[in-house]
């Protein structure tokens, strides 16, 4: 009897010793065949811990544009866009005031030449300023036919229109100045030895202003 119970204790001893063999032998992972389900795959085969570690996504790597971020930058852009047309459209117009003040100081130098190029006074001697009757521009001869004279667009002296310049308006305003104040307030017509020519040269958006001062002893 004691040695039936000793070969059966011994067969058991040997079952468990091999169930905790096969026990253990079930713990460790089989080796994995290769997956068919694309890169993503070896994350979730948890059997395989060191494997799967450098290929997990942390911080902001890989990570694309949220909805929010694409509409914060197209509203900067925007912004920036607005601001570069803003500026540019101000350059425009800047270089635009420039080209038109270039343009009627041209005009005033050339009205205010033709102006000086005439007589102090006139042969004929009257009591006012001004034209007298059956004068136009081309026969002016003295320098005081131009007060209160004007034109637009502007012409030549013949009556030709020049091109380039339509709204833009000149007028000359002559008057007699006393001698220690030209730019006093014009004294009575032939009241001084001296005459002050104003050209004024403007048009919607500008004017400018050219003074020149005459004496009967030139």
């Amino acid at each position: 009897m004691k040695s039936i119970k000793s070969n059966v204790e011994g067969r058991r001893s040997k079952v468990l010793t091999c169930d905790h063999v096969f026990g253990v032998a079930s713990l460790r992972p089989a080796p994995s065949a290769p997956s068919a389900k694309g890169p993503l795959a070896p994350i979730f085969d948890r059997g395989d811990v060191a494997s799967t570690s450098p290929r997990l996504v942390t911080g902001q790597h890989g990570r694309g544009f949220t909805l929010i971020e694409l509409i914060v930058t197209i509203v900067i852009i925007g912004i920036v866009l607005l601001a570069l047309v803003m500026s540019f459209h101000e350059s425009l117009k800047v270089m635009g005031r420039q080209k038109d003040l270039r343009k009627a100081v041209v005009l005033s130098e050339e009205l205010m030449n033709e102006i000086r190029s005439k007589r102090y006074v006139d042969p004929v001697l009257t009591n006012s300023f001004g034209p007298e009757a059956g004068e136009v521009r081309r026969t002016y001869d003295d320098v005081d036919d131009y007060d209160d004279w004007s034109e637009t667009p502007p012409q030549t002296v013949t009556g030709t229109v020049m091109s380039n310049f339509s709204g833009v308006t000149r007028r000359v305003i002559v008057g007699n100045v006393p001698t220690n104040n030209f730019n006093a307030a014009p004294a009575p017509d032939n009241s001084t030895d001296f005459k002050r020519i104003m050209v004024v040269v403007s048009n919607a958006d500008m004017a400018i202003s050219n003074m020149s001062v005459v004496s009967r002893y030139d």
